[in-house]
């Protein structure tokens, strides 16, 4: 009924049961913000180079780790199970940057419309899918991807540089690097002045304060030891509009 009624159509009594095909027949031209905001996304790929990622499958350079369904309508589940690719509102995507020395694994949580950064550039986010195969009851992840919108080239990190998001954690000689915003730091723009990185074993998770970063208040400039590698801070962006926010490095 709330879709009903968000088109513009007026119920004022019961729906029988007999009628419920009608109902969901009305809901299924019904356009929520979030459905025009997707158009809207998905439009641009008409004009731009778009991919598709799937699945985590470690031999290659992008994957989805994980997705994140939202909550959908009774329509939405009655009209997509065991259908096409169901859309979800949040994914965790995996890049492998196979040319650092040791392999970087990067895991970033994301949205659609978030802006990420690759080995080669930058990417916006489509839309992010699952779909369940109820043949053998697995789950199949997948994101579209827009490679390097022209407005945003500007963010992506030098050629050879490394990237740690500001809010997810990288991976190098098998040891995490998890950045942690202090409480109080300066922004310039959409830069900030100051993190700190936390180093803890692969497979770890972030210790919640009062744990006491493995480098606090690290600058651009500063260096700081991960694994077999000294890296140095070349600049951090703020997670602020589609960033989604990321610590740039280079190896020493």
């Amino acid at each position: 009924m709330v879709c009903l009624r968000r088109c513009g159509v007026a119920v004022t009594a019961p729906v029988r049961f007999a009628a419920l095909f009608w109902v969901f027949a009305a809901c299924a031209g019904c356009q929520s913000e979030e459905d025009r905001r997707d158009a809207r996304l998905m439009a641009e790929c008409k004009t731009a180079t778009c991919i598709t990622v799937e699945d985590n499958d470690p031999t290659r350079a992008l994957g989805v780790a994980s997705t994140t369904r939202m909550a959908g309508s009774l329509r939405e589940s009655w009209l997509d199970f065991g259908k096409g690719p169901h859309q979800v509102r949040f994914c965790s995507l995996v890049a492998r940057v196979g040319g650092s020395a040791a392999g970087l694994a990067v895991e970033m949580g994301v949205d659609p419309g978030d802006l990420i950064v690759l080995d080669d550039g930058v990417a916006k986010v489509q839309r992010c899918f699952d779909k369940l195969d109820l043949a053998d009851h697995t789950s199949h992840s997948s994101a579209v991807l827009l490679l390097n919108p022209r407005e945003y080239t500007w963010f992506a990190p030098t050629k050879g540089h490394l990237f740690i998001p500001l809010h997810g954690s990288a991976s190098l000689d098998g040891l995490l690097a998890i950045p942690v915003p202090p409480d109080r730091s300066y922004e310039l723009g959409p830069l900030l002045d100051s993190v700190a990185i936390d180093i803890q074993p692969a497979g770890a998770t972030a210790v919640p304060p009062p744990h006491v970063p493995s480098y606090p208040g690290l600058r651009p400039g500063d260096t700081f030891v991960w694994g077999m590698h000294s890296a140095e801070v070349v600049r951090i962006l703020n997670r602020a509009g589609p960033l989604i926010g990321w610590v740039e490095v280079v190896l020493r």
